[in-house]
């Protein structure tokens, strides 16, 4: 079964052992990273399958100062990533799918979820297409390696 949760402290140790791709490092940061991030408007989130975090990702409810053309009302998904091991089995499909749930019931004064995904990065431009995902024309010039598309 597939979960979805805010951070805890119980769950610092999980995060850590996620093993990411150096390819996934370059786009989402490491954990360790990941980890340092929190804020008032930077909310951290595991993903749990089966009771074990196989995935963890950040909800920017602060994404619309980045990302000029957002809404003032938007929130930002930033930073998926999801263990090597965990790859190709559908997880990060249904951690979608759980999180469009979660944040229409938990995150009601947001009425947008936005992303930005290197246009080079075409595993996860396809990912993001799959779940549904509507890409804008606009593009963020300010991506690690080359254009973001703002999805």
């Amino acid at each position: 079964m597939l979960k979805i949760s805010r951070l805890s402290e119980s769950d610092i140790s999980g995060v850590l052992r996620v093993r990411l791709s150096e390819e996934q490092i370059a786009y989402a940061g490491t954990a360790k990273v990941f980890l340092s991030t929190a804020s008032v408007t930077m909310h951290l989130y595991v993903i749990k399958y089966d009771n074990e975090i196989v995935g963890f990702f950040k909800l920017d409810l602060a994404y619309a100062d980045t990302i000029k053309s957002c809404s003032e009302r938007s929130i930002g998904l930033r930073a998926l990533a999801l263990d090597i091991n965990s790859q190709g089995k559908g997880i990060g499909s249904h951690a979608m799918k759980a999180l469009f749930s979660y944040l229409q019931e938990h995150y009601l004064t947001f009425d947008s979820l936005y992303l930005t995904v290197d246009s080079c990065n075409m595993t996860a431009v396809n990912f993001y297409q799959k779940v549904g995902f509507e890409f804008s024309d606009e593009m963020f010039q300010g991506g690690q390696a080359s254009p973001a598309y703002i999805i």
